[in-house]
């Protein structure tokens, strides 16, 4: 009886027989080194869910990445643009939201963007107070 399991690398459903229940292979997706269960053993489908995302990593393939480091200076606005995450598989970070862009100028690209806004409001706001001044001081 063939054994169905899922790998926790890429998501990939798999059978294989029983025969090489317990043995350690690569996943004949995406290559990654995985155990298969032995004959009857339930497999956590939640902790396969949890690692497994619609996006691959463009530079390995493999569906299993997180969250990855969020720059500070990019703050919750940043956060809403693009979605950072980091692979499990091959350690690459990249946004889910754009995984072929090059994530280190897409970052730098929205810190100009973000800091260029702020400091336009900046701008308006002291040009508002000196008009304000100018007004009421005549």
């Amino acid at each position: 009886m063939p054994i169905q399991f899922t790998c926790p690398h890429c998501g990939e459903r798999t059978e294989v027989s029983e025969q090489f229940a317990g043995q350690t292979g690569p996943c004949r997706q995406c290559g990654q080194t995985v155990t298969l269960p032995h004959f009857g053993a339930a497999v956590a489908p939640q902790a396969q869910a949890s690692h497994n995302y619609g996006v691959a990593c463009p530079r390995c393939g493999s569906r299993s990445h997180r969250s990855g480091p969020w720059p500070w200076y990019l703050g919750t606005i940043g956060a809403i643009f693009v979605s950072a995450r980091l692979c499990n598989a091959c350690g690459h970070e990249f946004d889910a939201r754009k995984p072929q862009a090059d994530f280190t100028k897409r970052k730098f690209n929205l810190a100009l963007l973000i800091n260029g806004f702020g400091g336009l409001g900046i701008v308006t706001v002291m040009v508002l107070l000196g008009w304000l001044f100018y007004v009421t001081m005549k």
